[in-house]
Parts: structure tokens; sequence; C-alpha cells
């Protein structure tokens, strides 16, 4: 009987699961925090309707979190090493007749955004992985997230 429910809860809420892990690629649509809002959305509307869908949208949601940060810290990143190039561009002396040759800020500042681009990448990978997990009734889970939010306390008999 238990099996039953758990199993009928798994067919109830597999789409929202699917989903949870799929809005992760909101973000492509030029709007920030595009993956995060829709992951949000989807866990406060569903995370007191059973195990399964709980626990890909907690799963969801971890990722996209973790990564909203990460895209943040690229971005900061890209903004100092582009602005302390422009700075040093500002305040260098002019040297006549030679090549000018590229300061290693702009480097650095392109880095960032190679990683940020190759991370998303690999986030793009994992949703699509956790959503095929969670089409098949199992938890998707991610490589790399961060657990910022936890799974519910348990409460019952024996724990204190």
């Amino acid at each position: 009987m238990i099996e039953a429910a758990a199993h009928s809860d798994v067919d109830r809420w597999r789409a929202w699961a699917v989903c949870a892990h799929l809005a992760g690629l909101a973000i492509f649509m030029n709007v920030p925090f595009g993956g995060l809002i829709p992951t949000i959305i989807i866990y406060s509307l569903r995370h007191n309707d059973g195990a399964y869908i709980r626990e890909n949208a907690r799963s969801a949601l971890n990722m996209q979190i973790t990564i909203a940060i990460f895209d943040a810290v690229c971005f900061v990143a890209f903004f100092v090493f582009w602005l302390w190039m422009m700075f040093g561009f500002a305040t260098a002396p002019a040297h006549h007749g030679q090549v000018p040759v590229p300061p290693p800020q702009l480097f650095a500042a392109f880095s960032a955004i190679g990683v940020a681009l190759l991370v998303n990448l690999a986030v793009i990978v994992n949703n699509v992985v956790a959503a095929i997990a969670a089409s098949d009734g199992k938890i998707g889970r991610y490589v790399a997230a961060i657990e910022f939010v936890r799974p519910p306390a348990r409460t019952g008999a024996g724990i204190s």
C-alpha cells in the first residue's frame, strides 16, 4: 500500500519535477536570474506535495542558487578586470612607434566570461540529465550544487 502511494505520488508530480529541472534553461531568455525565479516558484508552490516533488524541486533550486552566485561572481570579476584595464590604459604613457600589447587584465576579464560560459554549458547538460532522471521517477541530482535549501527536519517518535 505504501509503495503504491509513493508510485502515484511520482506519477502525479512527474511533470512538475521535470519542469523544476528544465526551468534552469530559462536563463537563456536574457533575463537576469531567469533560471532561479521559476525554480523558486515551483519549489514554493509544490514543496508540501510529497517527497518526490519536494526533493526534485529542492535539488533544482540549490543548483540554480549556486549557478546564480557563480555567474554574479564572474560578472563582477569581468567588470573589475575591465575597469582595471581601462584605468591602466588611461594612465599608461604612450610609446610612439610601438605595437600596443593587450594588457593581462584583458585576458583575465575575458577568462572570467569564458569560465562562466563553460560552467553554464555544463549546468545545461546537468539540467537535462536531472530532468531525464525526474521523468524516470528518480530524484535528479546535480554534481556541484551547494545545499542552500536543506531537506525538512524529520519529526517523529524517538527524535528529540
